[in-house]
């Protein structure tokens, strides 16, 4: 592990997560990593129908997956959505299964959906001033 991504984890509150194919800070043996979600659901569905999907996956206990928390999970009028889950030892493909739940439970739910690393505005500023010129 590079110095920097040590000094890092000393002054962050906890690691960093970048995806499996940049980086993965480890401390403990234990991975973890945030990712937040945004979404929109399809409009040609309606609501009742997509909180159906929502509390029968709730019901089932199948998300979020194994290894995953959510910290936050909202909904906006007109469909649109964020979710902000933390990973930890959930493995490489746990966002793809997240999806995959909810597309197998209500296909054509989703409209838009992407998931992307994030790291706390700390960690980013720590990460851009620790680089070497």
């Amino acid at each position: 592990m590079h110095n920097s991504y040590k000094m890092l984890l000393r002054k962050s509150r906890r690691p960093f997560f970048l995806s499996r194919f940049f980086l993965d800070i480890v401390k403990g043996g234990e991975e973890m990593g945030t990712c937040v979600v945004f979404w929109k659901t399809n409009p040609n569905l309606s609501p009742e129908a997509i909180a159906k999907a929502a509390a029968s996956i709730m019901q089932k206990g199948i998300y979020p997956g194994k290894g995953c928390e959510i910290l936050a999970w909202y909904m906006c009028p007109g469909g649109k959505g964020v979710s902000i889950l933390e990973y930890k030892d959930a493995g490489p493909n746990a966002e793809f299964e997240n999806w995959l739940t909810w597309v197998k439970e209500l296909p054509g739910i989703f409209v838009e959906y992407e998931a992307m690393p994030a790291v706390s505005a700390l960690e980013a500023v720590q990460m851009v001033l620790s680089k070497k010129k």
